[in-house]
């Protein structure tokens, strides 16, 4: 459970860090520099820094941009009463069942996030104590290359092919486009399915 909770944090961080950059890059790269120009002067820059340089050249409060940008999605099933039929009285039938949602936090691996939710400490469990900082050297001393440890859950990641042609030919916005990161979250709720499809006809 810790390792899940590391590997949580360990990737909204790398969210964090990602588009931060990526929101200062291309701000750069709009008001007349070039890529490389760009990148040099954010070269060595720390994140207290590129919140500097957004605000003092640019404007931007980058605590002001939308969660979905600066933290990422996290897709979470819930419980709740659906409504399946009325009766001939026109009183509602319900019976439970499970609704994707998508939810935004700024620290996924916190007790006060994952108490919000009872279906996680339903299927995962609770969370011995909330962690703000891990090192990827802890992460990765669990990473193999073709071992699987007994009784763990497992984190899938799928990346994807020619993604920076895909952008292009559909005209996608830099640094963030809103359309983007909802179709990425609408693919990643069918491969949910799909897996979910496989594991019953496994069984």
């Amino acid at each position: 459970m810790e390792v899940l909770q590391a590997y949580l944090l360990w990737r909204q961080t790398e969210c964090h860090i990602s588009n931060q950059y990526n929101t200062c890059l291309w701000k750069l790269v709009f008001s007349g520099k070039s890529e490389k120009e760009a990148k040099e002067i954010l070269k060595g820059r720390q994140k207290q820094e590129q919140n500097e340089l957004l605000f003092q050249q640019f404007g931007i409060n980058y605590k002001d941009l939308p969660q979905i940008f600066r933290q990422g999605s996290c897709a979470i099933k819930i419980k709740v009463d659906d409504i399946v039929k009325y009766r001939e009285d026109g009183t509602p039938v319900k019976r439970p069942r499970k609704k994707a949602i998508i939810v935004h936090s700024e620290n996924v691996a916190t007790k006060r996030f994952w108490n919000n939710y009872t279906c996680l400490i339903e299927e995962l469990g609770s969370l011995a104590e909330g962690i703000n900082k891990i090192k990827p050297e802890y992460l990765r001393s669990f990473q193999f290359e073709s071992r699987l440890m007994l009784s763990t859950w497992i984190v899938v990641r799928v990346d994807g092919c020619h993604f920076h042609r895909f952008c292009e030919d559909n005209g996608f916005q830099k640094p963030n486009d809103e359309q983007a990161l909802k179709l990425m979250t609408l693919v990643r709720f069918l491969c949910w399915r799909c897996l979910r499809i496989l594991s019953l006809h496994m069984g």
